[in-house]
């Protein structure tokens, strides 16, 4: 049996036992991502799904970099490139690896996590405070139990 899932799909009526379908997109304990028991032939092609948002979204990433300038501060030029815009249209599946891109440097993610979020973890008094906002936003992420 195949079934195609993405992260924003209803998995309620799938007719197939339990696994935790969120360790492949990095949303665990979400019961929105609980599914039914599948076969092992059904978890490596969502394992296979996952491994293609992540090369998608390192290709973005790369190809953000080469466009951005390279102001040392936060440049809305940057968030408006094609490339930056793209993986803020991935939307929720993008959030674990924007991420774990934040936790190895501080780039300009900011403006994605919080478009994609709709929150902000950032107090009005920190905005600015780049190191501040970094350490914000990774606790952000592992409060909602983002894995990266």
């Amino acid at each position: 049996m195949e079934v195609q899932i993405t992260p924003n799909q209803s998995l309620q009526g799938l007719d197939c036992g339990f696994i935790v379908y969120s360790q492949l997109f990095g949303r665990p304990n979400d019961p929105r991502f609980m599914a039914t028991q599948l076969d092992e032939e059904s978890t490596v092609l969502l394992r296979a799904q996952r491994d293609d948002v992540e090369i998608k979204f390192n290709e973005l990433v790369s190809e953000w970099r080469a466009q951005r300038t390279r102001a040392s501060s936060f440049s809305s030029a940057n968030a408006s490139l094609p490339a930056y815009q793209f993986i803020i249209g991935m939307g929720e599946q993008a959030l674990p690896y924007i991420l774990r891109e934040l936790s190895k440097k501080d780039e300009d993610w900011y403006w994605a996590l919080k478009a994609i979020s709709r929150e902000d973890p950032v107090p009005p008094e920190h905005r600015g405070k780049r190191s501040l906002m970094r350490q914000l936003w990774l606790e952000w992420g592992k409060a909602k139990k983002y894995a990266w």
